[in-house]
């Protein structure tokens, strides 16, 4: 058995009975809540159209430290760091470089589309863009939701912080 990327892997695995992969596993409400808590404050710290393997894993062990509810998430998430990406080779593919940053979410696009065209199933890969198209959109929630002042203030201070580096 030849695997051509790590969607299939992942599907595999994520087929569960009574257990939907497209919702990503928590509310728009729920996440907004929690994007303004632990969540936001680990969130803020990556880009994920601008992300390295490693720091994948980094994400992914700092949401699961803060307790993100939602074990397909961060299965899913996981199966792109590079710690899960460095057994490819024992499953006949390359893994990326673990320092090379990756848009993580055209990533996903891309695996999700070369799967249609396969005929291949794409529900995890799904569950997974849907999960980090939210988690990608956290620090706009939190900003939002902290009104004009405190956005101005976060600004000023990312703005001071760059400055100062």
């Amino acid at each position: 058995m030849q695997v051509t990327n790590t969607s299939s892997i992942v599907a595999s695995i994520a087929a569960q009975p009574n257990q939907p992969v497209h919702t990503a596993g928590i509310s728009e409400q729920d996440f907004g809540k929690a994007a303004t808590g632990k969540f936001g404050e680990i969130l803020e710290n990556y880009d994920l159209q601008n992300i390295t393997p490693r720091d994948i894993d980094k994400l992914a062990d700092q949401l699961t430290e803060a307790v993100y509810p939602f074990s397909m998430d961060m299965m899913l998430l996981r199966a792109r760091g590079a710690e899960f990406q460095s057994h490819m080779p024992d499953f006949g593919g390359v893994p990326a470089s673990p320092d090379e940053p990756v848009n993580l979410i055209r990533s996903v696009e891309t695996s999700i589309e070369a799967s249609r065209r396969h005929g291949d199933p794409t529900e995890a890969a799904q569950h997974l863009l849907d999960f980090l198209i939210k988690l990608d959109e956290a620090p706009d929630l939190i900003l939002a939701q902290q009104g004009p002042s405190s956005a101005h203030e976060s600004m000023y201070r990312q703005f001071v912080e760059a400055s100062a580096a």
